[in-house]
Formats: structure tokens, C-alpha cells, sequence
């Protein structure tokens, strides 16, 4: 297999630098509002902040680790490392599955606060949190370790190669196990959503003066769990996008033909659209509630008062 044309190197570049500088300061903003500026922290915040700092890794690492070995490709000092190799696999092994685990409890946690109001305070304790957060971080650092040590270079800069059996194992266990809990959750919360909504609709009908305040809190608080829940969405929306076609096409090529049937390009340009999901994260925060706008404008504007 032949490494990347110029002109793909060149594009590959400034798209790495581009998602480095908004990657960090994105997501640096939300880890300082989670961290510093949030007053009310609950169980959630605990799993967006996890979330920002999976996010972070990639952006921190596994962009500029991509991009100074495509500008060594370009300027013919590239020699294919084993390390370079090793280091962007293993972040984007690690990544992957700390993203997917993490938006699969986002999702669980919605769906414990809207299925079971009254006793969420009781059932996602900060032990459990903590709990919650050190096994994705095992699940993440035991996938990378596993990458890690399986992974070398085959001689051509920019190509690796990893042993089968971890990338299969590693794939079922951290992407499409979560995957599909994530998804299924997803279902109920929606199908959750459309009783509500049905409910609410009859309890308006009524004319009680007590069932019209009823109501009212209950539309309120309804609306205060699917705006997060919407966010969510959005969020496992743009994971499914950006991160799916990476281990998929991995896959085929792993599997099917044993490595090397499918252009360098198209997997380079699955893997760095897959770290976009890493970009994207903290913008949609950013964008959908005003508690995050406000951190962005606080930050960037007054960076030093901010604190």
C-alpha cells in the first residue's frame, strides 16, 4: 500500500490543526465550567466532564501525533515509526471507547431521571458515579493496552497494522455492546417522551384548578429532562455519524481481505472524521443551552477574570 498523495496530506494537515485549536479550547471550556463555574453539579455533569476530557485526550494528542507525521511525510523525514503508529491507534482505541461508554450512561442517566423522578437522587449516588466513571476508564485504558502492545507499523508511514483478534474483541466489547444499549435506551426515552406528552395533553383537558398546577409542573419538569435528553440525542447523533464509518471500515479491511484493500485515504479520512466527533462535542453544548454560551463568551473574552 502506497502512503497518502501530497495534496490529501496537505488537506490532512490543516484539518488537523483546525480541530486542534477548536478540539482543545472547546473542551477546555467545558471542563472549566463543569470544574469551576457550575454551581449546581449533579451526577450529570460528573459524566459531561468525563466526556470533555475523553474528548480532550484525542484532541491534545492524537490530532497533532497525526499531523506531525503527515508533515514528516511531506518534508520526506517520515521512516513509518512503530511508536507514531502505536500512540494514534492506541488514543483512537481509547477515545472511541471512552465516548461511546460515556454517552451510553448520559443516556442511562436520562433515562433513570425520567423514568424514576422521585427516586434518582437514591439510585445515582456520587458513589455510583465515581464507580460509574472508574469503569469507563478501565474499559478505556484495558482497549488501549491491548492496542497498544498489538499494534505495528508495517514500514509505510501513516499505515499500521493491528492483530485481528484485539481489534475484533475491542470493537464488540467497547463500540457495539454500548452501541446498541445506547440505542435501545434511546428508544424507550422516546417512546417515554410520546406517553408523557399524551398524558399531559388529558390533564389539560381537565378543568381542576389543582390539576392545571399539576400539570403546569409537571410540563415544566418534563421539559427540563428532554432539553438534556435532546442534547444527548444530538450528541450520540453526531457520535453515530462521524465515529461509525472508522471500525466499520476497519473491520472489512481486517476481516474481509486481511489489510490493504481499501485506500489509505479512505481510512485516514475515517479516522480523523471519527476525532471530529471529539470537536463537536463541547460546540453542542455550547449551542443548546445558555449556561455553556455564557462560559464560552466568559472565557474567550475575559480569559484571566473568568476565575
Amino acid at each position: 500500500m502506497q502512503p497518502p498523495s501530497r495534496n490529501f496530506l496537505i488537506t490532512l494537515v490543516a484539518v488537523d490543526f483546525l480541530f486542534v485549536i477548536f478540539g482543545v479550547v472547546g473542551n477546555i471550556v467545558v471542563i472549566v465550567y463543569n470544574t469551576c463555574l457550575n454551581a449546581n453539579k449533579n451526577p450529570t455533569s460528573y459524566f459531561v466532564l468525563n466526556l470533555a476530557v475523553s474528548d480532550l485526550l484525542v484532541c491534545g494528542i492524537y490530532f497533532p501525533t497525526y499531523m506531525v507525521e503527515s508533515i514528516r511525510v511531506l518534508l520526506g523525514t517520515a521512516d513509518g515509526s512503530n511508536l507514531v503508529c502505536q500512540i494514534s491507534f492506541t488514543v483512537t482505541s481509547v477515545s472511541l471507547a471512552l465516548s461511546v461508554v460515556n454517552i451510553m450512561v448520559l443516556t442511562i442517566d436520562r433515562y433513570i431521571s425520567i423514568t424514576l423522578p422521585l427516586r434518582y437522587p437514591s439510585i445515582v449516588t456520587t458513589k455510583r458515579v465515581y464507580i460509574a466513571l472508574v469503569i469507563i476508564w478501565s474499559a478505556g485504558l484495558i482497549n488501549g493496552s491491548l492496542v497498544f502492545v498489538s499494534t505495528q507499523s508495517t514500514g509505510v508511514p501513516l499505515i499500521c497494522d493491528v492483530d485481528m483478534t484485539v481489534a475484533l474483541v475491542g470493537a464488540v466489547i467497547c463500540f457495539y455492546i454500548p452501541l446498541t444499549a445506547t440505542v435501545v435506551f434511546n428508544i424507550k426515552i422516546m417512546r417515554i417522551a410520546k406517553a408523557q406528552r399524551r398524558k399531559i395533553a388529558i390533564q389539560q383537558a381537565m378543568p381542576s384548578e389543582t390539576s392545571n398546577s399539576t400539570t403546569g409542573s409537571s410540563r415544566r419538569n418534563l421539559a427540563r429532562q428532554f432539553k438534556l435528553f435532546k442534547t444527548f440525542a444530538v450528541v450520540f447523533g453526531c457520535f453515530i455519524f462521524c465515529v461509525t464509518p472508522f471500525p466499520v471500515i476497519a473491520m472489512i479491511d481486517v476481516v474481509v481481505c486481511g489489510g490493504g484493500c481499501i485506500p489509505i485515504e479512505v481510512i485516514s479520512s475515517a479516522a480523523i472524521l471519527a476525532g471530529a466527533n471529539s470537536v463537536l462535542n463541547a460546540f453542542i453544548y455550547g449551542v443548546r443551552h445558555e449556561e455553556y454560551r455564557r462560559a464560552f463568551r466568559t472565557l474567550l473574552s475575559r480569559p484571566c477574570s473568568a476565575f
